[in-house]
Formats: structure tokens, sequence, C-alpha cells
């Protein structure tokens, strides 16, 4: 018999399968009439098109019309000149945060490739109060120029962050959080609520083709929020430091050096990401904790050093790839716990643990001022298919985690590192969306990710 809570989670896993498979995304455009036979060969990144016969035939049909209509680019003018404008209903349920309404709605100068420039729009609210809004305005080639810049901001409740504490040997009590056992202390024991804002922008100037070198400037704030009483928390019980939030300012140094043959869905190629980010911050800290909540407000300095490679290795025709990500990142000077929690980056990643590492652990199981994560997988091209002129991949993916975080230096090796396994179903739509299901295993059980982007 499943459980009141393993019953919560396959039904919101499920509706939110079946939501996904009835809204599709505006930005995958209907295909066209098919390339010259040798298109596919010299490109073979793109999915194969629907001939214009099959195309014609489907048009009969309602469901094709009503999907053409919905997923048609809208022409537009943004600062006055023409773009295309694509807006994606958002709807799901998860059952830590209720039902999830939004939209994904992203302007592109133009009406061909490349664009000059691209703004990406993401606001996503839940009836129990978590919110994922993200501004994204990207102009990578100013008059053509190899000068460019990026603006960032991003607001963010989330109501399932955790902590565990700091360490690799870090402790989760399942009886603290069993109500049926005799040790039971709140079923959120682990968990907090935490409102994390941030505003970048980014100055870009292109080495090479492939090369990029990133300088940036940065706000950010914490604020958590415990669920109930202290007493009924891990982190109010440990009040490590930041437990009464910040804010910060700081300065990203970054040199990127992508030749993936995709964005979305690469078969080929690597991106490697090399930064330094130094970090003045302002916290919040208490000078007893056990005379009462007398704060403080403690300015602080930290800097932040991280490297990550992932590779791409095509092994048969591009429908097995091999693909492998590592990351390491050293923390220095006097951090927040909520700094730790994270991988810098352009796309941040929670770690240890959760579907970006680890998977199989809870996010943010393991965390530290020195992290290291490899992931592993082997993707294979199970079938490619057409619904209603849509060009469709499944995708069948077993990987293999591991990590592990350190406190010094010369803490440093790699013994006692976490390893996980699992396996994962995806759906490639058009290269422009990857709907994942993974499953991963790890020492402390299962754990299901249903995410619609891949993990690296």
């Amino acid at each position: 018999m499943l459980t009141a809570r393993r019953r919560q989670l396959f039904w919101s896993t499920l509706c939110s399968l079946w939501v996904c498979s009835l809204v599709l995304p505006q930005s995958v455009l209907r295909a066209q009439i098919s390339p010259p036979a040798d298109t596919s060969a010299q490109h073979p990144d793109s999915l194969r098109a629907v001939d214009s016969s099959a195309v014609t035939s489907q048009k009969d049909g309602i469901l094709t019309r009503a999907a053409d209509t919905f997923l048609e680019d809208h022409p537009a003018r943004v600062f006055g000149q023409p773009a295309k404008v694509n807006v994606l209903p958002i709807v799901y349920h998860d059952f830590r945060t209720g039902w999830n309404f939004g939209f994904r709605a992203v302007f592109k100068s133009g009406f061909s490739r490349p664009h000059s420039y691209w703004i990406k729009l993401q606001v996503i609210g839940s009836n129990k109060g978590s919110h994922k809004h993200k501004l994204l305005f990207d102009y990578p080639n100013i008059r053509n120029s190899p000068w460019g810049f990026r603006v960032l901001a991003e607001w963010r409740r989330d109501l399932v962050a955790r902590y565990y504490g700091l360490g690799n040997a870090s402790v989760r009590d399942k009886n603290a959080i069993d109500p049926g056992a005799e040790r039971f202390v709140d079923k959120d024991f682990y968990v907090f609520n935490l409102k994390r804002p941030r505003l970048a922008v980014y100055g870009t100037h292109r080495i090479t083709r492939d090369m990029t070198l990133w300088l940036g400037l940065g706000l950010d704030s914490a604020e958590p929020q415990l669920k109930s009483d202290p007493e009924r928390s891990f982190l109010g019980e440990e009040r490590p430091f930041g437990y009464h939030g910040g804010d910060g300012q700081y300065l990203s140094l970054r040199l990127t050096w992508d030749t993936r043959s995709h964005r979305v869905f690469p078969r080929r190629g690597f991106l490697a990401q090399a930064s330094i980010e130094p970090n003045w911050a302002s916290v919040e800290d208490e000078i007893d904790a056990t005379a009462g909540s007398q704060k403080i407000s403690r300015s602080v300095r930290f800097q932040r050093f991280t490297v990550s490679d992932a590779h791409f290795f095509p092994i048969k025709s591009d429908r097995l790839i091999l693909a492998n990500r590592v990351a390491f990142e050293a923390v220095t000077g006097t951090p927040p716990f909520y700094v730790l929690g994270e991988f810098s980056g352009l796309r941040r990643a929670r770690a240890l643990g959760g579907s970006q590492s680890l998977r199989g652990f809870k996010s943010r199981r393991y965390q530290d001022n020195i992290k290291f994560i490899t992931l592993t997988e082997l993707r294979y091209n199970l079938r490619r298919f057409e619904v209603f002129s849509q060009a469709l991949e499944l995708i069948a993916m077993a990987f293999l985690d591991s990590g592990r975080v350190w406190r010094r230096w010369s803490d440093l090796s790699l013994h006692d590192l976490h390893l996980t396994q699992g396996l994962g179903v995806w759906l490639n739509w058009n290269n422009s969306m990857i709907l994942r299901l993974d499953l991963g295993r790890s020492s402390e059980g299962w754990s299901p990710y249903l995410r619609l982007s891949t993990a690296f």
C-alpha cells in the first residue's frame, strides 16, 4: 500500500505530466516544409521536419488547427524594431507548493537568425506562496561588434529549502520527520522558506567564436523563514551564520568556452567555465542567541572560485550520447550558510543533492566551503516521431552521480564520495524544450524529479 505522501507525490507527478502534454511551448514553432534531402546530414542536431503533404493532411484536424493557432509566432515591435513574441502559459501541481500558475514569454529581435537580442520573462506563483520570477535580457553583439551585455533579475521564494548542517557526514534523522516514530519532531524539521532576489549586469567580450569574457556586478539578498517554532526546526536549533539573512553585492569575472552543437540538447562539444566572485555582504547576526533576539549587522567578505566542464560525446550516429559534467567550487572568507548550498555560475545550481547533482538525495543535502560533483549520463534516442506537426524525440537515460564537500583545503580527499544512480525518460520537443523525468537512488532512498530542462 502506498503511504499518503507517496500517493500525493504520484498524483502530483501524473498531473504535471498531463498538463505538460497539453500545454505546448509557444517558443516551439510548428514544423515547416521539409528541407532538401541532405540538410539533415549537414545539421545532425536538427530534428526531422514534416513533409508538406503531411502538414496539409494534418491541418484538416481540429486539434492540429488549435495547436497551430496556439503555437503561432506573433510579430511585434520591441524598442521600435521587428520581433518575434511567444508566450507559454504554465500550470502544474506540486505536493509541496500546491498549484502553480504563470507564464513564460520570449521576445526575439527580427524574424530570422541570428537574433541581435532576446528577452525572456518568467512569472510563476503558487497558491501556497512560492514564487519563481525571472527577467533575462541578452544582447550579445552590439552593432555587430564583439561587445555585448546581459541583464538578469530574479525573485524567488522557495518553500522547500533545506538545511541538514554543514559537512560531508551531516545526518538526516528519519525519526525526526516520521510522524509514527517515537522521536518525531516535525515533518518539516529540515525544511524552511527562503526568499532569494538577485540582480546582475554583465558586460561581455567575445574573444573568439567560442570563447567569451564576462565582467559583472550583482546584488543579492537572502531571507530565511522558519516554517514552525525554532525548537521544531533544525535550522532554528543550529542557528548557523546567516540564520537571519542578509544583503550583499559581488563582482564576477568569468571566462566561458562553448563549442556545444546546441544550447538546449547538445550532441557534441563542450562548455567550460571558470570564474572568480568577490562578495561583500551585510549579514544579520545575534550577540547572544541564548539571551534573546538582540541582533547586529556584520559586514563580511568572501570569495567564490568556480570551475566546471560539461562534455558531450556522440557514440553511435548521434543516437547514443555520453554526457559528463564536473564542477568544483571553493568559498573562502566568512560566507553565510545560504551561500554554501549552491554552485555559482550563469545558471546557479543547488548543491549537493536535488535534480542537478547527486540525484537521489534531497536538495542541499550536503554543503560546505568546498564542494565537488560529477554527473555522467548515457542518453539513447529511442524514437523520433511527430505529433501535430511537432518533431519529438523519446530518450532513455541512465546516470551515475558523485559528490563530496570539505571544510578546509587540508581536508581534501576523494574518500567517502557520495554516489547515486538512476534512470530517466525524456521528451525532446523540437530541440527547444526537454521534458525530463528522472528517478534517482541514493543511500537514503529514491527521489523522482520532473523538470523542463536537462541537469546540465
